[in-house]
């Protein structure tokens, strides 16, 4: 988290990301920015309550 109260990501592989589990039922706020050209995203997942281990987080 940096001092702004922003959660940082470094993509650095071609792979899926986990930015967020465990959220509590409700109205949240996903915003992506990135300050590198060319990332592309190509998929979204929400609600994958069936995973509660990740060996990638």
């Amino acid at each position: 988290m940096d001092s702004d109260g922003q959660t940082l990501v470094t993509v650095d592989s071609h792979r899926m990301y986990y930015l967020i589990t465990k959220e509590e039922e409700g109205h949240h706020e996903l915003l992506l920015i990135s300050n590198t050209a060319g990332l592309e995203v190509y998929s979204f997942s929400f609600g994958n309550r069936c995973l509660e281990q990740f060996d990638r987080l």
